[in-house]
């Protein structure tokens, strides 16, 4: 939401006459501020991270609060979600577990987890 709507500050999105509610009722503007300070969004084909051996696939929805387990906390790739998409070749969480695994390195044993929403005979 800060991406699609301009304010010459952040901090507008929690004041008076400027506040959204959207925005400002998901988190406080400190928290907020407090994280934007140390997330960094990276092109991985540079930097050339390397994966960990265990990684998660799981769907994110808006708001949320809560908070997400892992070695590293690392968000390797992502996709978002932008409707209904035609190009299926097989399945709408078949396809979406294939195309995050585009980027993982083969025959290093690498072990990718999933939860049942994603869970296909396909993909099995």
């Amino acid at each position: 939401m800060t991406g699609i709507y301009s304010f010459p500050k952040q901090r507008y999105f929690w004041s008076g006459d400027t506040r959204f509610e959207s925005i400002s009722s998901v988190m406080s503007r400190d928290r907020f501020l407090g994280i934007k300070k140390y997330l960094r969004v990276t092109d991985n084909s540079v930097q050339k991270i390397s994966k960990e051996e265990k990684l998660s696939i799981d769907e994110q929805i808006i708001p949320f609060k809560g908070k997400i387990g892992g070695k590293s906390g690392i968000c390797y790739d992502f996709i978002f979600y932008t409707g209904k998409n035609d190009k299926k070749k097989h399945g709408f969480c078949t396809d979406i577990v294939l195309d995050l695994c585009e980027t993982v390195p083969r025959f290093i044993n690498h072990k990718v987890y999933f939860d049942n929403y994603f869970t296909t005979i396909r993909l099995q």
